[in-house]
């Protein structure tokens, strides 16, 4: 063989090799930084559509979704559940709520959200299971012990809402919250006697209420 030919060889197998598989090429740091998608979930539901005034849920949404899927922290979870609410979408909205506050389980602004999508749903239960494990770790947050009375009604677990309000008012007695919640859950026993007590009790306590 002469050396033209092995030389045309060589060029024709370093052709081949040339136009195998590319290596894909590396993310850039845009590509996996969540907070570069947080803000553009951001930016995309403060700015609406200059015609329409509609805004891009759904754009912001996998904003926020990718932002959470690049370790975000929980404010990226929560917002893809705020977003999924504000396009209807209530599984998607309560998927994230409870994954930010698994995440966090101090975040109560991600637990009162998602308590509130499950009892607005018909999840009562739910909501009461929720918000008894925010209390094994929270016992004096009475905030959410009141919620936890509605909840109770809401499930239709009168006596053991009557009982969690009765120990709220022994440790607060002149919360009007709780009065009202008392009227709610007689009023749903049809005690209107009872109910009109507790929401004058209430009345007294706070004019404004």
């Amino acid at each position: 063989m002469t050396n033209l030919s092995r030389l045309s060889i060589v060029v024709a197998l370093a052709g081949v090799i040339a136009c195998g598989p590319k290596k894909p090429a590396e993310p850039t740091a845009e590509e996996t930084n969540p907070a570069v998608f947080f803000r553009a979930g951001v930016g995309t539901v403060q700015t609406p559509d200059r015609k329409t005034g509609a805004i891009n849920y759904q754009k912001a949404y996998e904003n926020f979704v990718r932002a959470a899927e690049l370790n975000g922290g929980v404010h990226a979870n929560f917002n893809a559940g705020w977003v999924a609410e504000a396009m209807g979408r209530v599984d998607l909205a309560a998927k994230h709520y409870r994954s930010a506050y698994v995440a966090d389980k101090n975040y109560e602004k991600s637990m009162f959200s998602l308590a509130r999508v499950l009892k607005e749903n018909g999840q009562a239960e739910k909501a009461v299971a929720l918000y008894r494990d925010f209390l094994s770790s929270h016992p004096n947050n009475l905030d959410v012990r009141n919620d936890l009375v509605i909840a109770l009604s809401k499930a239709k677990s009168f006596d053991e809402a009557q009982a969690e309000a009765q120990e709220i008012l022994r440790q607060d007695p002149q919360n009007p919250q709780v009065y009202r919640s008392l009227s709610s859950i007689y009023f749903d026993q049809n005690k209107l006697g009872m109910s009109q007590l507790c929401n004058e009790k209430a009345l007294g306590l706070n004019e404004g209420d």
